[in-house]
């Protein structure tokens, strides 16, 4: 009898053993924490964590222009940079999830996003995490499929910002649905959080899944691979008596959206340099790229006051940014001076700028493509119109002296 109880003691202590995987406690009303999804979400949570989405509340970049908001006005920029405040009111950041930034719970509580409301997102918080993906599994919490975080409308909740005066200070998503890749079907996601195939989006050890990880790294204007392969340029060069011209096409190729989007800080500058055979300038120009805001007194808002921009912008002055799958033709005409080397280098290059008021002004810079073409400036140049009169006489003398030979065969 006792080594029958003996026996009947060690297997239930094995079977409890056994099942006691110890898998995070998911809340089951309010939001979890980033790291209690990262410990079966590992790939996931790790991308997450250097993302910008992750620091969007620390940055030192943020910080510099949040501290010198008023404090009323704080709750504008955190609406988007900690989200979770949309639901928790926590404006004095004093709860831990509000200083996750764009939070894992934040996207995946989402339950639909009407982008006609002020508040555009709908939530359903606790147990239940919606995505991209039908599945049975509920290792840690229920799962939901969510047609909208497969759409562009699911970022277009923060990248597309209207201030209090009702100016569109950020335009990426109107942008993208004016554009051909919103006709073809092509989403943010496509572009921003590609499929990561064969990486799972659970450890394999916790669960089987047939389902690959969508990055979760967020990519954009921080990213160099992004930045050089959104544009691309090619010039030509046409030698004219004492001048030359440089003609430039600039395409944005790839990007979905506006070159360049977001902040009206940023900027794609077109740079054409005349070089001698020793690198040296010997003539220079560009073209900027950009938005350029006014305040309801019709003032120029300066690209580096970012805060203005947000806050006090009320209308648009210019905007010459290249819309997607647009090439633009630049022309730049050099005057050839006496004295000039005779074999020149044309250097064509498109960077990305973007003003970073952190501790003393800075410019950040990106090349995004180039072109060099060199040209010797002594030999003559194709003059088109001449080779076309010419083109044109020959035709001419050709069609009489077909018919002048038809008359003698006669």
């Amino acid at each position: 009898m006792d080594s029958m109880r003996l026996l009947l003691g060690v297997l239930a202590y094995i079977f409890l053993i056994g099942a006691s995987t110890d898998y995070p406690s998911v809340r089951k009303e309010g939001y979890t924490e980033s790291q209690t999804c990262g410990a079966c979400h590992t790939v996931i949570y790790k991308e997450w964590k250097n993302s910008l989405h992750a620091s969007s509340i620390s940055d030192p970049v943020f910080l510099s222009v949040f501290n010198e908001v008023e404090r009323e006005k704080k709750n504008f920029c955190l609406k988007c940079h900690a989200p979770t405040v949309r639901v928790t009111g926590d404006y004095e950041l004093a709860q831990f999830i509000t200083k996750e930034g764009v939070t894992c719970d934040f996207c995946h509580t989402v339950k639909s996003v009407d982008l006609s409301k002020e508040e555009p997102f709908e939530f359903d918080l606790g147990f239940v995490k919606r995505g991209p993906f039908e599945s049975d599994l509920e290792t840690g919490h229920k799962n939901l499929y969510s047609g909208i975080h497969l759409k562009s409308e699911f970022c277009a909740g923060c990248h597309e910002v209207v201030n209090e005066k009702g100016f569109h200070v950020m335009s990426t998503y109107s942008e993208w649905k004016a554009g051909p890749y919103a006709e073809k079907g092509i989403q943010c996601q496509n572009c921003h959080m590609p499929e990561e195939f064969g990486t799972p989006i659970v450890n394999t050890e916790i669960a089987k899944t047939k389902h690959s990880v969508t990055a979760h790294k967020f990519l954009g204007g921080h990213s160099q691979i992004n930045i050089t392969r959104a544009a691309t340029l090619t010039q030509v060069l046409d030698k004219a008596n004492d001048s030359l011209s440089v003609v430039v096409y600039v395409t944005n190729s790839e990007a979905g959206h506006s070159l360049p989007t977001g902040i009206p800080s940023r900027k794609v500058i077109l740079t054409v340099k005349l070089l001698d055979t020793k690198g040296g300038v010997v003539g220079e120009k560009e073209v900027a790229y950009r938005r350029v805001l006014v305040d309801e007194e019709g003032r120029e808002i300066p690209e580096e006051n970012i805060k203005d921009m947000f806050l006090k912008a009320t209308s648009l002055k210019s905007d010459n940014r290249i819309k997607p799958k647009e090439t633009r033709r630049e022309e730049f005409i050099f005057p050839l001076t006496k004295g000039i080397e005779k074999v020149l280098t044309v250097d064509s290059t498109l960077r990305y700028e973007f003003s970073v008021p952190y501790l003393e002004p800075n410019i950040m810079r990106m090349e995004m493509a180039r072109d060099l073409k060199t040209i010797n400036v002594e030999e003559e140049g194709i003059d088109i119109w001449k080779w076309t009169i010419s083109f044109v006489v020959v035709l001419v003398l050709l069609f009489i002296l077909q018919i002048t030979l038809r008359m003698l065969r006669r």
